[in-house]
């Protein structure tokens, strides 16, 4: 996503019993950056989300945005702490083997040279990240978080309500949905928005054991459905997973460019 201003979408939706979900890219800190100062970030919601939920996510991407810095820090000063660092640990060795004519043994010398030396690595990166260029870059990220404006959206209506819906189903009829390309969820004139969904509900199964099954169920299309059925059944009762929340996950997938 490195063209400047392509769109990136964030999606609230409400469960069954009213909990908040927000589906969004960010879950990379390496990619906060990028998404942030180079794309059109826009929020959708099917029913307006309570102040609290807003504030609540704000504060998880300030949270990032602080993580995304420390680490963008780190990787640009690591050179010149660790110098310094190693200076501190000769100078402080060297002074207590030849200066302080005290019997430490060579062990006590090494512990104290090296506790210095990692004392004067922290102490430099909580100077750092206090510096010119680390608060300008928390500012600027920080601002563009402060940006995104939710807006109601039907695309995400409609997914909002389906997910409601298939919360109040039997598992046996989750199963089925699992497995079965039955539902259709439409997605016209909001292809980019369900396949960016698409991609955000993917990171979150993604799972060796449940690509394994998906694979599986694919080379057997056309194996009776029961038996199908019975595969996702025992897959579902060996792992713990949101089986409504991945029945909707599945038959997004179907409908985009993103399915297999």
């Amino acid at each position: 996503m490195g063209r400047r201003n392509e769109a990136v979408h964030i999606f609230h939706l409400y469960r069954k019993d009213g909990t908040a979900v927000f589906l969004h890219p960010f879950r990379r800190v390496d990619r906060l950056y990028a998404l942030l100062e180079r794309s059109d970030v826009r929020g959708h919601y099917g029913s307006e989300p309570r102040v609290e939920s807003l504030t609540l996510f704000r504060n998880e991407l300030y949270r990032l945005v602080e993580q995304e810095v420390k680490g963008w820090v780190s990787d640009s000063r690591f050179l010149p702490r660790f110098l310094i660092s190693s200076a501190v640990f000769l100078v402080s060795f060297l002074f207590l083997s030849f200066v302080m004519l005290t019997p430490i043994p060579v062990l006590d010398e090494l512990a104290i040279s090296l506790g210095l030396s990692i004392l004067t690595y922290i102490l430099l990166g909580k100077k750092d990240m206090q510096s010119e260029g680390a608060l300008k870059r928390r500012i600027a990220l920080r601002t563009k978080v402060d940006a995104i404006v939710f807006t109601e959206n039907d695309f995400v209506k409609r997914v909002e309500a389906e997910l409601i819906a298939r919360e109040g189903r039997k598992p046996d009829q989750l199963v089925r949905e699992l497995v079965d390309a039955d539902k259709d969820l439409a997605v016209a004139d909001h292809e980019q928005e369900a396949t960016q969904m698409v991609e955000y509900l993917d990171a979150m199964f993604h799972s060796h054991s449940f690509r394994k099954t998906e694979k599986r169920l694919k080379r057997m299309e056309r194996e009776d459905t029961a038996y199908r059925h019975d595969i996702m059944r025992k897959w579902l009762e060996s792992t713990k997973v949101d089986v409504p929340l991945l029945s909707l996950y599945m038959d997004l997938k179907r409908r985009t460019r993103t399915g297999v």
